[in-house]
């Protein structure tokens, strides 16, 4: 995560920047972004769902999230380490939810792993990539609550 982090810095403080401004202002910014010697709206066409997508999900985001990334990158991966001994301290069964790998892989074979040893449910949102929460939010909703309705007495 920390190269990824490192290869991406200058476009997220862009990004950071560019949160919370309109739709249709974050689509034109988000096209012009460089994409190896072309645009992105160049390689995908200017309306492509990834940058359509993008564009609401940081019109809707917090830029003290990308802050966290940026700034304090180390207080929000440092302790991952830790994560087995977290999952053995919840006294039930532990979600992980994540995006559907045939649209966009970020959730690592290691994460899935982790969950399934130490008891947990993975569950995936078909068809939707990075960003759960602002691309399918009733997706997101039914897949937590079927889980807590699943896990209570």
């Amino acid at each position: 995560m920390y190269g990824l982090l490192d290869q991406a810095a200058g476009r997220l403080r862009r990004w950071r920047r560019w949160c919370g401004r309109p739709e249709p202002e974050l689509l034109r910014l988000l096209g012009h972004e460089d994409a190896g010697g072309r645009t992105f709206a160049d390689l995908l066409g200017p309306r492509h769902p990834y940058l359509v997508d993008l564009a609401y999900s940081l019109h809707r985001h917090d830029p003290g999230f990308l802050d966290a990334l940026l700034d304090h990158r180390e207080s929000v991966f440092g302790d991952v380490r830790h994560a087995g001994a977290w999952l053995d301290a919840v006294p039930g069964p532990v979600p992980l939810l994540r995006g559907d790998p045939a649209v966009e892989a970020l959730t690592a074979a290691d994460d899935v792993s982790l969950v399934r040893a130490h008891g947990g449910e993975i569950r995936t949102v078909a068809g939707v990539g990075h960003g759960l929460h602002h691309a399918a939010p009733a997706e997101v909703a039914e897949h937590l609550f079927a889980f807590i309705r699943a896990a209570t007495p």
